[in-house]
C-alpha cells in the first residue's frame, strides 16, 4: 500500500497509539497532517461515528493520542 495513502497512515497512526508506541504514532500523523492540514478528529467522527460503535471511539481517541487535533 502506497505510504502517500490518507487512510494508510490515520489507520497506521492510531495502531501505533493503541500500541502505546506514541512517538512513532505522533511522527506518522505529523506526516499525515502535511498532506491534510485542515483535518480534525470532530469533523471526521461527526460524520463517520462507525455506527457509535466502541471501535469507532476507541479509533478516534487514538487518533487524538497520536496528535490529530479535536477541533
Amino acid at each position: 500500500m502506497s505510504q502517500s495513502y490518507l487512510t494508510y497512515r490515520s489507520v497506521k497512526a492510531a495502531a501505533l497509539a493503541h500500541l502505546g508506541r506514541l512517538d512513532e504514532a505522533r511522527s506518522v500523523c505529523t506526516h499525515y497532517r502535511t498532506m491534510e492540514p485542515e483535518h480534525v478528529t470532530n469533523n471526521w467522527q461527526a460524520k463517520y461515528n462507525c455506527g457509535g460503535a466502541e471501535g469507532g471511539r476507541q479509533y478516534f481517541e487514538e487518533l487524538q493520542l497520536a496528535g490529530l487535533p479535536v477541533k
